[in-house]
C-alpha cells in the first residue's frame, strides 16, 4: 500500500512534472514517472513509505537532510541520492535556500543498477558531478510531449545511470573510466568493435581484451545485446516498419535484425510485436540462453 505525508511548500520558480504516462507495456526496461526542479520553502516536508520508485535526488543548492530506513543523511550542494522509496524515507530542508532536482525511475532495469550502485542500499548517497544531471534533466525535459517518445527516454536515463554506476565504483576501481567511455559509445550507437577503437585511440585488440578482463563480456556482446533492447522498445512503443528500425539500428536491411530475433526470442520481429502480451522481454543486462556470446 503507497503511503506518504506532503507538506509541498515551493517557490513559484519550481517545476514539476508529475503523474506522466507509465511505459506502454509491462516489464518496460527503463521509464520516467515523475521529475522535478524544486526550491523549497523551509516548511517542506516529505515523507514516503512503500512508494514502489527509484529515486535520484541531487541537492543543487543549500542544504537539507535526508532520513533512510531510520539512517539520517545530509544533504548539501553536489550530494546525489540514489534511493528505492519503498523504504521508509523522510525529505525536509535545513535552510532556505535548499533546491534540488530529483528523478523518479522504475522498470525491468532498474533493481539491478540500483544494487549495484547502491551495494543494495548502503551506500545511497555520493558526490556527483552537477553538469550531468543537469544535461539529464534539460534532455528530459525535452522528450516530455503529448507523443511521449518512451526510446529517448530511456536512453537518457540509461546514460545517468551508467554514470552513478561508474561514480558509485570509482573508489574500489571495478570500472574503469575507460570502459564507461566505451559503454558510452555503445549507447550512442556505435556498431562496431573497430569503430569504437578508432573513436578512443586504441587498437581493437586491445580494447577488447581490457574490455573482456573488467567487464567478463566482449564489446560484440554488449553491441547486440543494445540493439536487441533498441529494437525491442521500438517495436514495442511505435508503429514503425521493421525495415526502418533495422535501419536505425545499424542494419543495411531486415536480414540482420530477423536473425536477431530468431535467434534471442525465437520470432520475428513483427511476431514478437504481435505477440508482447503473451511474452516477457529480454533486456540490456539478461541472457536467457545462458552466457554464451550473442551474435
Amino acid at each position: 500500500m503507497y503511503e506518504s505525508t506532503y507538506r509541498i511548500d515551493l517557490k513559484e520558480t519550481s517545476e514539476s512534472f508529475y503523474f506522466l504516462p507509465l511505459a506502454p507495456y509491462p516489464d518496460a526496461l527503463l521509464y520516467l514517472t515523475s521529475m522535478a526542479h524544486e526550491y523549497t520553502l523551509p516548511s517542506y516536508y516529505v515523507e514516503r513509505f512503500n512508494t514502489d520508485v527509484y529515486m535520484i535526488h541531487y541537492t543543487l543548492n543549500g542544504s537539507g537532510q535526508f532520513v533512510y530506513n531510520g539512517i539520517s543523511y545530509p544533504l548539501e550542494a553536489g550530494t546525489l541520492v540514489f534511493a528505492y522509496l519503498g523504504v521508509h524515507n523522510i525529505l525536509f530542508p535545513t535552510d532556505d535556500r535548499f533546491e534540488y532536482c530529483a528523478i523518479h525511475v522504475n522498470g525491468a532495469q532498474i533493481q539491478a543498477l540500483y544494487n549495484h550502485a547502491t551495494e543494495a542500499g548502503k551506500k545511497i548517497v555520493m558526490p556527483f558531478p552537477q553538469e550531468n544531471i543537469l544535461s539529464c534533466f534539460g534532455k528530459l525535459k525535452e522528450s516530455l510531449s503529448p507523443s511521449m517518445d518512451f526510446f529517448s527516454i530511456s536512453k537518457e536515463l540509461n546514460l545517468l545511470l551508467t554514470d552513478i554506476l561508474q561514480s558509485s565504483l570509482r573508489k574500489t576501481n571495478t570500472l574503469s573510466p575507460l570502459m564507461h567511455e566505451v559503454y558510452k559509445l555503445i549507447v550512442n550507437n556505435t556498431t562496431s568493435v573497430t569503430e569504437i577503437a578508432r573513436k578512443l585511440n586504441y587498437s581493437p585488440v586491445y580494447l577488447e581484451k581490457r574490455f573482456k578482463k573488467e567487464s567478463g563480456s566482449t564489446i560484440q556482446n554488449h553491441i547486440i545485446r543494445h540493439k536487441l533492447e533498441q529494437a525491442e522498445h521500438l517495436l514495442l512503443t511505435t508503429s514503425l516498419p521493421v525495415s526502418d528500425i533495422a535501419k536505425r539500428i545499424g542494419y543495411a536491411n531486415t536480414v540482420g535484425l530477423v536473425h536477431l530475433f530468431r535467434k534471442h526470442h525465437d520470432c520475428t520481429p513483427l511476431e514478437f510485436r504481435k505477440e508482447w502480451p503473451k511474452k516477457k522481454s529480454t533486456h540490456i543486462f539478461s541472457n536467457p540462453k545462458g552466457d554464451k556470446p550473442l551474435t
